[in-house]
């Protein structure tokens, strides 16, 4: 792919570092996998569980954050006097 650890850290948002030592196996599970299966474009489970790399579209999407509803006491008629 070409890519230094350097590249690849900028697209994804991490440090030389951090690459370096998920590269090293020091770093097991670290947060910023999805966005390191979209920069590298493969699949998130290949990553995972590693077997041999197939040029499948990459299923990495991201969700939108749910907007969390308000919610309001009920009051009645009786209550209210």
């Amino acid at each position: 792919m070409g890519l230094t650890q350097k590249d690849l850290a900028k697209r994804v948002d991490t440090s030389q570092q951090a690459i370096e030592q998920l590269e090293n196996g020091k770093t097991k599970r670290p947060r910023y996998l999805p966005e390191l299966a979209n920069a590298l474009n493969c699949q998130l489970y290949w990553l995972l569980n590693g077997g041999e790399h197939k040029d499948e579209p990459n299923n990495v999407a991201y969700i939108t954050p749910h907007k969390r509803t308000k919610v309001y006491p009920l009051i009645r008629w009786a209550q209210a006097r």
